[in-house]
């Protein structure tokens, strides 16, 4: 019980957010110190095995002071100041550890730069049109359109322009941004759980705030999810303070950033119908449909702008399940003497899963009866789609789950998205045997199983919660 320390506590933490941070440091900053971009911690035959297992035990570390202290929370004498300062100094810390599993970082860089440097249109032109001194750090994507709505795009001009002085600078500018963000983050989840549950608002300020994926994935290798998720929980709380009309937008402004959020968005729509506020029903779709026209006309002119924005691949990683089942399939068709392509594979399985998805969430959003039922069916949905539909799936996905997991008063579900937090890590334990090799497919499917499936297990779990 030695958790019952908030010095202990602090102290802990910090060491594994140090450690973290210099391995990060150790991957990633001698690629940059020679003018390159690092290849991901977690991907390919190149990728440092050593680093990847260290960074994997440090996290695991992590997770679990993070699990004892949410176990033990009814014995602890935690405040409010002292939850806050600590997460100030830990959030701080994950900040200074530079990106190592992921080079979205520089990608935002490069949109920002092509907009504000050249001022060009970043869904119709690519990186590789620019021939500058910032090129080696677009290679992770120079020849595709932005994925990212417009609300991102202010926030990466300013970082582009700013690279024109340091690069280090910029992405230490934006991920402080995203420090920031995810600051304002806490707050909104205390608050709106203070103002109907406030013996569950320090819990869930904890829940959420201290999660080790949430700092690894959102202010150590700086992901934009945490601006979706701002908009996602303001939107919460404008429908719990009653203020329709700004729910339906900030729920529209957050599918601005990500289109996941659009199931927000929906929801809004059906509880709102619940409760029979017609005009503002109305006003929200017919707002979603100018918006939706305004942007197509000004920025995304083409199929493809359209088709990137929503995040659509021709292809799935080895990090989703759809991945091992379509080689499974392939493999079942060459042993029948009936050989398809996958890519043909990947086409019939994004009809027939787009059809399943489609149906699974407007079911689940029908269940939508009042916030705690929003909350619920959204983290159901988000689930269905991570770990059902998706061909490209990444562990900073899960982030999107976490506030939902401080929110919701299903004990299932929280111990689902808490759970789910720390197994789709292990997508970052086994890179370069998956990557390559006569067993990947079998590591690939193991991997697959601890970071997506093995979490549906605790949904079956009946202990009650108590918070």
């Amino acid at each position: 019980m030695r958790s019952s320390n908030l010095r202990w506590f602090v102290l802990s933490q910090a060491l594994g957010y140090s450690v973290l941070s210099l391995l990060h440091l150790r991957h990633s900053l001698p690629a940059l110190e020679q003018g390159r971009l690092f290849i991901d911690l977690d991907y390919g035959g190149d990728a440092n095995r050593g680093i990847a297992i260290l960074q994997f035990l440090t996290l695991g570390y992590l997770f679990a002071i993070y699990a004892l202290t949410l176990q033990y929370w009814s014995r602890l004498n935690l405040t409010v100041r002292g939850v806050s300062w600590t997460a100030a100094a830990i959030g701080v810390l994950a900040w200074s550890a530079l990106p190592a599993n992921s080079t979205d970082l520089f990608t935002y860089v490069a949109f920002g730069r092509i907009a504000g440097v050249y001022g060009a249109n970043p869904y119709l032109h690519r990186y590789a049109e620019f021939a500058d001194s910032f090129s080696p750090y677009a290679a992770g994507s120079p020849s595709v359109p932005m994925p990212y709505g417009p609300v991102t795009l202010p926030l990466f001009m300013a970082a582009g322009v700013l690279s024109l002085r340091s690069v280090i600078g910029a992405i230490y500018a934006l991920k402080f941004i995203w420090l920031l963000i995810h600051g304002a983050n806490c707050w909104l989840i205390y608050n709106l759980l203070k103002s109907h549950r406030p013996n569950a608002a320090l819990y869930g300020l904890f829940l959420f705030g201290f999660n080790p994926l949430l700092l690894l994935e959102l202010v150590g290798n700086g992901h934009n999810d945490g601006l979706m998720i701002l908009f996602v929980l303001g939107s919460l709380d404008a429908a719990q303070r009653k203020r329709s009309a700004v729910a339906v937008w900030l729920a529209l402004v957050a599918a601005l950033v990500k289109s996941p959020a659009l199931v927000v968005w929906g929801a809004i729509l059906v509880y709102l119908v619940r409760r029979r506020e017609w005009r503002t029903v109305i006003q929200g779709v017919l707002g979603a449909a100018i918006v939706v026209l305004t942007l197509r006309w000004l920025l995304l002119s083409t199929p493809e702008s359209q088709l990137a924005l929503v995040d659509y691949v021709p292809f799935s990683n080895t990090s989703s399940v759809h991945h091992v089942l379509i080689a499974f399939v392939a493999w079942l068709s060459r042993v029948g003497q009936w050989p398809v392509a996958e890519a043909d594979l990947l086409a019939m399985d994004r009809r027939i899963f787009s059809v399943l998805f489609f149906c699974f969430g407007v079911w689940r959003l029908t269940r939508v009866r009042d916030l705690e039922s929003l909350v619920r069916e959204v983290g159901v949905v988000w689930i269905g789609l991570m770990i059902g539909y998706a061909a490209m799936s990444y562990p900073w996905y899960v982030t999107w789950l976490v506030p939902l997991a401080a929110l919701t008063e299903s004990g299932a579900l929280r111990r689902v998205i808490t759970v789910y937090s720390f197994t789709v890590l292990s997508l970052y334990a086994f890179p370069a045997v998956v990557a390559r090799g006569a067993t990947q497919w079998m590591w690939a499917t193991f991997r697959i199983g601890i970071a997506h499936i093995l979490p549906l297990g605790f949904a079956l779990r009946g202990r009650p919660d108590t918070h």
